[in-house]
């Protein structure tokens, strides 16, 4: 999907030029918890929205709802 949406290989090495692989993945939620953790890590935003995208997806989700301002 990278590769489609960014047009940009992925697994590519741009300091040698090499191709990189996946040994594996990893699915188990607890598991993910404790990487992002020990690498102090959050999906949490730095910094809140500009008001005027806050605006733009306020008015958007409006719009689907047939709600209007």
């Amino acid at each position: 999907m990278i590769s489609k949406v960014y047009e940009v290989d992925p697994l590519f090495y741009p300091f040698c030029g090499g191709q990189m692989s996946l040994i594996s993945f990893i699915e188990e939620p607890k598991v993910i918890d404790r990487i992002i953790g020990h690498l102090e890590l959050t999906f949490e935003e730095e910094r809140p929205l500009p008001p005027k995208v806050l605006h733009q997806e306020l008015m958007m989700a409006a719009e689907e709802r047939g709600e209007y301002f």
